[in-house]
């Protein structure tokens, strides 16, 4: 059958009178080496003919199919016939396995008739196998265990004989020896190093390179010291040079109106006013740069708009008359109400006083490495505001009780004179600290609500320029 078996068709007789019945006899000889083993694996008889016939049946399905008339019906029937007889024939096979591995497992592990259950118990049975294998090696004093151990490390072996002490060729006595004479000339070498009488040893050594070191590390200590010294005190002096140098230049002033700009714009923003940097710009004079720093009161004052000029110097050759003189300048350039002096602590003549008020312009002196000082500095701003206020009111005619404000500013002067006079006590007089602290924090005290008054005065001046 084309490439499936190979053969001659022997007898075939009345094929078409046959069709009809739907039976057709063939007989075949089959000589394909890949199909007559199997056809040989079944008997001769209905089973090798139904394995034919399913085997041929399959074929011509197969061959129906490449040639486009295969039934699915029957290919689905053919197929779940096939996977029946499949796995009938699976099962037998996994039943013949189970019965078989069974009956091994039986013979061997069968709790009363098993093969290894008899072993074993013949192993380890009394006066078993094992026993008496044992008992033949290890057990009486004439076993090989007992012979070959005597003979070996016995009473009269030759290893007892080498480790015995009272031999005197054995390994004890020799080791004894040895070490007795290794420490002894450990001892002497040890004593000849710490001997000072030994030149050459350790001790003799370290006692010469103390005694010469000694003098020299005392010397080189010496000289160190001299030119660390030396070299401090020029380093000292470069640095105080550098420092009377940096406060006397220009760059240094610059700082100085740097530190009063950032002061004031800190304390600005937190009243609502508006502070600018105006030096290096001309102002309401040709050709005039004079005025540093103009404060432009916010909407929340009483004299919302006013403006503050303040000047600020780090420069020693400044006298008051100079400093009122620029500042009435920078009000007039800046087109302020009021103006603000601003000495530094380190370069204004000691004749100024840290605190005063003159006219529309205050002065201060303020130091600002010197965080104490920074009330000096604010009660300056708040007299400005409360000049700018006062001004303001009379200009509308309000009836203000400016005797009141007059006596909270000749108030804040008079403490801040005494705030200076606190801190220059305070520097000379350190067995007094505490009574110079408490006299401070009074002083403040005053300060404080003095300032208060002014802040309330000024209040007010707004409060009665908003009704009207």
């Amino acid at each position: 059958m084309n490439d499936f078996v190979t053969g001659a068709v022997l007898a075939h007789e009345g094929c078409e009178a046959c069709a009809p019945e739907g039976v057709c006899r063939i007989e075949l000889s089959v000589d394909d080496p890949l199909v007559v083993p199997e056809l040989l694996a079944f008997a001769a008889g209905p089973a090798r003919e139904k394995y034919v016939l399913t085997a041929l049946r399959i074929g011509v399905l197969a061959l129906k199919q490449a040639q486009g008339r295969l039934d699915g019906d029957v290919i689905r029937g053919e197929g779940d016939r096939l996977l029946t007889m499949l796995e009938e024939r699976l099962a037998n096979h996994h039943r013949s396995v189970q019965d078989q591995v069974a009956g091994t497992l039986r013979e061997y592990f069968d709790p009363k008739s098993g093969r290894f259950n008899e072993r074993v118990e013949q192993l380890v049975k009394d006066g078993g196998e094992l026993e008496r294998l044992l008992r033949s090696q290890i057990g009486a004093s004439d076993s090989a265990l007992a012979r070959t151990l005597a003979t070996h490390v016995g009473e009269q072996s030759t290893l007892m004989k080498i480790l015995r002490p009272s031999e005197t060729e054995g390994i004890l006595n020799s080791l004894s020896q040895a070490m007795q004479k290794a420490l002894e000339g450990q001892r002497n070498v040890i004593l000849s190093e710490f001997s000072l009488d030994n030149g050459a040893g350790a001790l003799a050594r370290l006692v010469n390179e103390l005694t010469t070191k000694h003098g020299e590390l005392a010397n080189g200590l010496r000289t160190t010291l001299d030119e660390f010294r030396t070299h401090v005190c020029a380093s000292l002096a470069a640095l105080q040079a550098r420092k009377e140098e940096s406060l006397k230049s220009t760059r240094h002033g610059l700082e100085f109106e740097q530190a009063v700009y950032a002061f004031l714009t800190q304390g600005g923003q937190a009243a609502g006013d508006i502070v600018e940097h105006t030096a290096g710009t001309t102002g309401l004079i040709k050709n005039c740069k004079v005025g540093d720093v103009v404060m432009t009161l916010g909407p929340e004052h009483a004299a919302a708009g006013s403006r503050i000029v303040v000047e600020a110097k780090q420069d020693a050759s400044y006298r008051l008359a100079d400093a009122l003189h620029e500042i009435e300048q920078a009000r007039k350039n800046r087109e302020a109400a009021v103006g603000v002096f601003v000495f530094s602590k380190r370069t204004a003549d000691w004749q100024i006083a840290p605190f005063a008020r003159y006219g529309n312009d205050v002065v201060v002196v303020w130091d600002c490495d010197d965080p104490a000082s920074d009330v000096i500095l604010t009660a300056g701003m708040s007299l400005a505001r409360a000049l700018c206020a006062r001004a303001g009111a009379e200009r509308k005619e309000i009836e203000i009780d400016f005797e009141r404000m007059q006596r909270a500013m000749l108030e804040v002067e008079k403490q801040i004179q005494g705030l200076d006079d606190i801190r220059k006590n305070a520097q000379s007089i350190r067995s007094c600290a505490n009574k110079i602290e408490d006299r401070a924090r009074l002083v403040s005290d005053n300060i404080v609500r003095a300032t208060r008054v002014l802040n309330e005065e000024t209040d007010a001046v707004r409060a009665a320029v908003i009704v009207e």
